[in-house]
């Protein structure tokens, strides 16, 4: 009889400890394909955003630009605090591309993803390279008064796409702004000086598309 015992329980040790494998297996699974998802662009989470969660992805975004600690180097400021800038606006074009109606506004946002994912790689390999060597904390600190003086509305009407449309122009202005900032206050790198002229141009270029979409959309 205790043979009996014991044998079953050898048995039901060996079952749990299976079941708690399969269990582990699939949860690592499911993890492991909403990182790649989001990672991609697609797939993301987005269920029940709103013009308020959308503002609330830009205000979080902005905070966290807030938090950087100056590195003294205007050079390394700029580059880290853009990187940041263009995840938040990534975020933003996901959320369009999951749940937006409209394909024009969608090709827009598909547009500004792929542009500013390429800016994010070549800013991580600037900051790669790059030691900050001083130059000074001026720009990081009118870029973070620029901030604080922004002035953003949203639109009200549910519409996730107009939300984006306005939200958008708001988060494109910082750069824009940011970028005249850094370039009047220490730049001194060619290429980042380059790049930030380029994001002024593209970005200014952009509003007036995103504009004109509310325009006919109202």
């Amino acid at each position: 009889m205790k043979k009996i015992f014991l044998i079953a329980g050898i048995v039901a040790g060996i079952t749990a400890c299976n079941d708690d494998s399969e269990s582990t297996t699939t949860a690592d699974t499911t993890t492991m394909h909403e990182t790649h998802t989001t990672d991609a662009g697609a797939g993301m989470d987005t269920a029940g955003m709103s013009g308020k969660s959308m503002m609330s992805m830009m205000q979080a975004n902005m905070d966290q630009m807030k938090a950087m600690a100056s590195t003294g180097n205007p050079d390394n400021d700029y580059a880290a605090m853009m990187k940041t800038h263009h995840m938040g606006a990534v975020e933003m074009a996901q959320v369009e591309l999951a749940q937006g109606t409209d394909a024009e506004l969608k090709q827009m946002a598909q547009k500004m993803l792929d542009a500013q994912q390429k800016e994010i790689a070549e800013l991580n390999t600037f900051l790669s390279g790059h030691s900050a060597h001083g130059g000074g904390e001026s720009f990081h600190k009118e870029a973070i008064a620029s901030m604080n003086n922004m002035k953003m509305s949203m639109d009200h009407s549910g519409s996730v796409d107009k939300q984006f449309a306005e939200m958008m122009i708001h988060h494109h202005q910082g750069a824009i702004d940011m970028s005249k900032i850094y370039l009047k206050s220490g730049a001194h790198e060619e290429k980042l000086m380059a790049m930030a002229k380029k994001i002024i141009a593209d970005q200014e270029k952009e509003i007036k598309e995103l504009q004109a979409w509310l325009d006919k959309n109202k």
